[in-house]
């Protein structure tokens, strides 16, 4: 008995690699058909007939001829003025001609000088170390009521600035002889030993 045996094929990749190089052939004649494509194309240039000053260079990238316009020369743009500036009155809200009596000043400050060392205690359980200064100043209207409270100083306590401001708004104070009155008031707060 005779075995027919089939015929020997080659590597079982031979097809995969014979597809493989099908598609890369087939990559480089796109590339290189496109290349050729933009390479016989020449860049359209409008050329002026009446062109005053044509200068000829010849270029393998570009076209024949170089048009350059006359440029015309315009004079220099004047220099914007100086802009005008207006005289005006150096007002803040902080601006008040009137006169609260110091006594009665001082009498409002200190029936609420607990209060403000309230604002400072509370935060003092969270911050045994917390100490520094703190300047009040009130604007007092000229009905007696505190119409702005701004605060600085050493102590960095945003919780206890809010607190004091609160507290000062409340305030109450005699009326100022002729409007609006400014007035500060200096707090030093450390921890009681």
């Amino acid at each position: 008995m005779i075995d027919s045996m089939p015929p020997p094929s080659s590597s079982p990749n031979a097809k995969y690699i014979l597809v493989g190089l099908l598609l890369i052939a087939g990559a480089l004649a796109v590339v290189f058909g496109t290349c050729r494509d933009t390479q016989e194309e020449e860049p359209k240039v409008e050329e002026q007939a009446s062109a005053p000053n044509n200068i000829e260079r010849s270029t393998s990238l570009g076209s024949n001829t170089l048009n350059l316009a006359e440029v015309e020369e315009k004079a220099p743009a004047p220099e914007p003025a100086a802009p005008k500036r207006r005289a005006r009155r150096a007002s803040t809200e902080w601006d008040c001609e009137g006169e609260l009596a110091a006594s009665a000043a001082l009498g409002v400050i200190n029936a609420n000088r607990s209060a403000v060392r309230s604002c400072y205690e509370r935060r003092l359980k969270n911050d045994n170390y917390l100490q520094g200064s703190v300047n009040v100043k009130l604007k007092i209207s000229p009905t007696g009521s505190v119409e702005a409270v701004h605060l600085s100083g050493t102590l960095r306590d945003r919780t206890v600035y809010s607190c004091i401001r609160k507290q000062a708004q409340a305030w109450n104070f005699p009326a100022p002889q002729a409007g609006c009155a400014v007035i500060s008031a200096p707090f030093n707060f450390t921890p009681a030993g």
